[in-house]
Parts: C-alpha cells; structure tokens; sequence
C-alpha cells in the first residue's frame, strides 16, 4: 500500500497559505492607511455638526454630510452654508459656488441641486 497526496488534498493547504499572505498583506495597507491625516484644508469633512441650508417657499432643507444634495426643483431665495464649501445649482443661472461661512440670495432661483466637497477647496483658503 502507497501514500499518495492527490491535488485534491494540497490545495487546501494552499489556500490557507494563500490566505495567511493575503492576511498579511492586509495588515500592512491597512497600517499604512491608518496614518493620522493632519487637520489640515484638504482633510475630509465627512459629516459635521453644522448644517448647509437651502431656504425655500416650501421650508428649509438641510445637511451635514458631503455628497450630491438632489433637490426636488424647489424655489429657493438663499442659501447659508454654514461649515461647507460647495455649489448650489440652479436652472436658470451658473453654479453657484461657495465656502464656509457664506450666505446668499437666491433671488427665486429654481434650484435643483446643492453639493457639499468632502474636502475644503484650495479656492476657500484664499480668503
């Protein structure tokens, strides 16, 4: 009688040692990734909490996370974005753009859009 491992047997094992690299490999980008970033302008903003507002005849609409903000095509007569950098964008005129801190008319503009950046812009630090 004969010992035989056949490749059905094997490939368990190298799996799990596929596994235990891939493992390590993990801990290593993840190690990496984990880095503190520095308070710095270009950091993520994630959510805060003060909210953007979009003042509008049917009431306020608000938000504290980043992302694309789709308005359901209200009339809107100002904006604050309180903590934010962003656009506001409308049908009938250019994308409004803005940084933390501002405040502005709308004059009635139907807006359709608001976006709050993840990252504070390079254009914010300049005032």
């Amino acid at each position: 009688m004969s010992l035989t491992v056949d490749a059905k047997h094997r490939r368990p094992r190298m799996l799990l040692k596929g596994f235990a690299a891939a493992a390590a490999l993990a801990t290593v980008t993840a190690s990496a990734v984990t880095t503190p970033v520095s308070a710095d302008s270009t950091s993520a903003l994630g959510c805060q909490s003060t909210y953007a507002v979009l003042h509008t005849y049917g009431g306020d609409l608000k938000w504290n996370c980043h992302g694309q903000k789709l308005v359901p095509s209200v009339i809107s007569n100002s904006f604050s974005a309180g903590g934010w950098s962003g656009a506001v964008y409308s049908i009938e005129y250019a994308p409004r753009y803005f940084c933390d801190g501002d405040s502005f008319g709308l004059g009635n503009r139907r807006v359709y859009e608001v976006y709050l950046n993840e990252k504070r812009p390079a254009r914010c630090n300049k005032r």
